[in-house]
């Protein structure tokens, strides 16, 4: 069994615990008490001002004063607040909520302190059609609400509430995401939905990998892989299911069909109207994963990414990217040029930044994502798209580099696998913050393998919590050295000690 933390008894302590998990521009004015009204009297709640003209407050007597029903899962960490035809889970500590089962992100997560849930009182009005009018200079928050309808369809049963001493002893989660992707290769390919399956406790959101753009604007799906499996899994572990769009055929990237698609005003269109298609009623969301694409096509690609947010947002679907890793704007850089940090990063709501394959297969042999390496791409990053969005990517694998000629890939358990059964003694290169050995094979080549573990990426992963970044995309599931769930993801994303 995860040993699990308990709250402070002392409220005093539990607020400033608590707050370490709200945004840092949040924190400033975290403290302040402020008014609540509804419908011109007053709520005598726990509230907390935040820097956004919203405020933390307590959840359940507000819902209440609405006409709501509030449930507390404590298995699941979860506040169910369900008015008429509208349902909104807050999960502690996750920037992300549910309406109505769709993934909706948010700038503040839900917390806990002394038992008792707050959650960001802007988005709970918005969510559940409840005027809210902010006075400054009064300190007040105005709600004004009519009485709720009765819902249209009879709400799921919820778990039971649990006590309140429960809801206190619950551990606090850590506010950032873990996304991990999730391709399936071949048909029958379960490599990624088994460590869904093993470890969906540790995960936020999950990523499908498998559809293709094609020149039209249309989907499809080379591999032939069936994600019906995935999609069961996520919904059973009640994980959010995004689908990645992707341009890989077997030749690499495919930069002339994502061209033909951004240069023809009805391709584009087509394409996306087959993306909402495709994620309507079935995924939460769009991972857009459009790589390599001409440096010429920048202002055409970021037009195409605010399309199909302009889509897919109104409905309540996230709108997420890939992009590569970059430490400086080089707009006619044949890798990175094509991607608008600035641009992308206002439209979506993740952006994740690809920080691995700084040394790749088809180079000269060196670490996949050095920690020195790492931090400058993240600190670009941050400079151009907002922190709260970013999700830095970590690799799942390694690379055998022969002493001439294209290196193997490896995940990570393989490469460990291969230094054992080859007699290599596992080295730690101390700049790099990641692990590395050499040996010979029966040609007398030498081989230099460079790869991740569990420790390389507890490294990174520190660089996101000093970064305040939004969390972490793990490419790929399914190739990870076991370690890393409970000895980085638990230990210092999920149930960090205070910091």
């Amino acid at each position: 069994m995860l040993q699990r933390r308990r709250a402070a008894p002392a409220l005093a302590a539990m607020l400033i615990c608590a707050l370490t998990f709200i945004p840092a521009s949040a924190t400033s004015n975290a403290a302040a008490p402020v008014s609540i009204q509804l419908n011109g009297a007053p709520l005598a709640v726990e509230s907390y001002l935040l820097h956004n003209a919203d405020a933390l407050i307590a959840l359940r007597p507000v819902a209440q004063a609405l006409g709501a029903t509030v449930t507390w899962d404590a298995g699941r960490y979860e506040a169910a607040v369900v008015r008429g035809d509208r349902t909104i889970v807050f999960s502690v500590g996750r920037r992300v909520a549910r309406v109505n089962n769709r993934v909706v992100p948010l700038e503040t997560p839900a917390i806990l302190v002394g038992g008792r849930t707050l959650a960001p009182l802007r988005f709970l009005a918005e969510a559940l059609g409840v005027s809210l009018i902010w006075n400054p200079a009064t300190q007040t928050f105005a709600l004004t609400a009519d009485a709720p309808a009765p819902p249209l369809t009879p709400a799921p049963a919820p778990s039971p509430a649990a006590p309140a001493s429960a809801e206190a002893a619950t551990p606090r989660r850590g506010q950032h995401l873990v996304l991990g992707y999730a391709p399936i290769d071949y048909p029958g390919d379960r490599t990624s939905q088994r460590s869904l399956e093993q470890y969906s406790e540790y995960i936020d959101l999950v990523v499908y990998f498998g559809l293709h753009l094609d020149a039209s604007g249309n989907l499809t799906n080379p591999t032939g892989g069936d994600s019906a499996g995935l999609e069961a899994a996520a919904k059973r572990y009640s994980r959010p299911l995004l689908a990645a769009v992707n341009n890989v055929n077997a030749y690499g990237f495919d930069r002339d069909s994502v061209h033909a698609v951004l240069a023809s005003p009805t391709a584009r269109a087509r394409a996306v109207e087959n993306i909402y298609r495709l994620v309507r009623g079935r995924y939460a969301g769009i991972n857009l994963d459009l790589e390599a694409l001409y440096p010429s096509d920048r202002n055409a690609y970021t037009d195409f990414v605010q399309q199909v947010a302009d889509r897919l947002r109104p409905e309540g679907y996230l709108v997420t990217l890939a992009v590569p890793a970059k430490t400086a704007d080089n707009r006619w850089d044949g890798w990175s040029g094509a991607y608008d940090y600035d641009a992308l990063g206002r439209i979506a709501d993740y952006v994740v930044i690809m920080s691995y394959d700084e040394h790749w297969a088809g180079g000269p042999a060196g670490p996949v994502a050095s920690l020195g390496w790492v931090e400058k791409v993240a600190r670009y990053a941050e400079a151009h798209i907002p922190p709260a969005k970013i999700l830095l990517g970590m690799p799942t694998y390694g690379y055998d580099w022969p002493a001439t000629g294209t290196a193997r890939g490896l995940t990570s358990p393989g490469a460990a696998r291969k230094a054992a059964a080859v007699g290599a003694a596992v080295r730690w290169d101390a700049a790099a913050q990641v692990p590395y050995f050499n040996y010979w094979d029966r040609g007398w080549t030498v081989h230099t393998v460079y790869f991740e573990n569990a420790s390389s990426l507890a490294a990174k992963v520190d660089l996101v919590l000093r970064r305040r970044l939004a969390g972490i995309a793990l490419w790929r599931l399914g190739y990870e050295d076991p370690a890393v769930w409970e000895g980085v993801i638990y230990g210092k994303l999920k149930y960090p000690a205070a910091r």
